[in-house]
């Protein structure tokens, strides 16, 4: 009987060390499986993965750092900080876990605890590159071009084949205007990993930026044989195709781009204004307002779809849009100069005279602001102030020739009225 007991006891203590063993390989297969997913940027589906990994093997800390990383991923760092501090209270010494902190601090523009974060991390380990990239990253954001670059170098002394600090190096260029050695940074970046999504993107927009719209098209297009389902790629390439000309064929790429996300404001707005540029007005208001709707704070939207309202001539809807851009850039003399060409049409003289002075207080050495107000001036009939303010434009642009036409014709008009008044 005793022995009998013997068995019995090994068995269960054998069944556990067995069903232990399994769990702790299941966990490793589900975080492999999360990583994957995470590579593909199906953050959801990652994070479910990882979750099942520390349930299945909770001192599987790597799947706590993962979930943090998707979180990072996702735009949500207030869920990267609390897997963070959860992370700390098993190991506080973790640097992959000071490293994420520090990048979600600065997500949340909280910059010195960012940086307190980011150097705890290189105190713990000053041979990290990925913890220089971060700093880097982070004195970039504070304006520091030259600290971050020296940063984002000190990566790569360390890590000479690292494609992200490459990457970085050249977003600093690029924000210091150095296009040559940003495009050589970004082709070094995508020599070492030729499916970047981010660096083939850059690399786009940095073309782009320069004019070379063709070059740019063409990354575009090889983007989308590896990437067809990223509406970021669609919209890139949409976007380049109406730059060269090619309506159909963009709008046919902006079009995906918005099938793919629906909630893309930023496709909604390309799409928007390729339809403009078509002439197909009902679908270009639709989607401007639908790219207004997924965000009320879009100012783009709002300024494309009040240009185009004031174009189509349906004034009542251009006004106001035009009030609400000026309320969302305050700074910006242009709503101005709209509102006050719509009330010189509908005749409100006080209005549009306030809206014209508004513009040029905001943009003194505008020509076309000082233009505007001389015409409300002269269509209101005050024609010594129309005369004076188009006299001003010509002293500093002699070949306005518009303002010359508007000139001589106030000067005619004030000819006319002076020979009538002495008859």
């Amino acid at each position: 009987m005793k022995s009998v007991s013997i068995i019995i006891l090994l068995f269960f203590m054998s069944l556990t060390l067995f069903c232990a063993k399994d769990d702790s390989t299941r966990a490793r297969d589900s975080l492999k499986k999360g990583a994957k997913l995470l590579q593909e940027n199906k953050y959801d589906a990652a994070i479910e993965k990882f979750q099942r990994a520390v349930e299945l093997d909770s001192s599987l800390l790597e799947g706590y750092t993962n979930i943090a990383r998707a979180y990072l991923k996702k735009g949500m760092p207030n869920q990267v900080i609390s897997q963070c501090q959860m992370i700390l209270l098993k190991d506080s010494t973790n640097v992959d876990v000071f490293n994420l902190l520090g990048l979600g601090y600065q997500r949340k523009g909280l910059l010195k605890e960012s940086l307190a974060q980011f150097r705890k991390a290189q105190a713990l380990d000053s041979t990290r590159a990925d913890v220089y990239i971060g700093l880097g990253g982070l004195y970039l954001e504070m304006g520091e071009h030259d600290t971050a670059i020296s940063h984002f170098e000190k990566a790569l002394d360390l890590e000479p084949l690292n494609p992200g600090a490459h990457y970085n190096l050249a977003y600093a260029f690029y924000l210091l205007r150095k296009w040559d050695q940003a495009e050589e940074e970004l082709k070094k970046a995508l020599d070492l990993d030729p499916s970047s999504l981010d660096a083939n993107l850059s690399l786009a927009l940095l073309y782009s930026n320069q004019g070379k719209i063709n070059e740019a098209a063409s990354v575009h297009e090889r983007m989308v044989k590896m990437y067809p389902d990223v509406e970021r790629v669609r919209h890139g390439l949409g976007v380049a195709y109406v730059s060269l000309g090619k309506m159909d064929e963009g709008i046919e790429e902006l079009k995906k781009a918005v099938k793919l996300n629906p909630q893309y404001m930023l496709a909604h707005n390309s799409l928007a204004s390729a339809y403009a540029r078509s002439g197909q007005t009902e679908d270009a208001i639709w989607h401007f307002q639908e790219a207004i709707r997924i965000n009320p704070q879009y100012l783009d939207a709002h300024e494309n779809l009040a240009i185009l309202y004031y174009t189509v001539g349906q004034v009542d809807q251009a006004l106001e849009e035009f009030e609400i851009v000026s309320e969302l850039d305050p700074g910006s003399a242009m709503p101005h100069n709209y509102l006050c060409a719509i009330y010189r049409d509908k005749q409100m003289w006080d209005k549009a005279e306030e809206e014209g002075k508004k513009a040029l207080e905001l943009e003194p050495a505008s020509l076309d602001a000082r233009y505007n107000l001389g015409l409300v001036y002269h269509q209101k009939g005050d024609l010594d102030k129309a005369i004076a303010t188009y006299r001003k434009i010509l002293e500093t642009d002699s070949r306005y020739r518009a303002v010359e036409y508007s000139l001589k014709a106030a000067e005619e008009e004030k000819e006319r009225l002076k020979s009538s008044e002495s008859r």
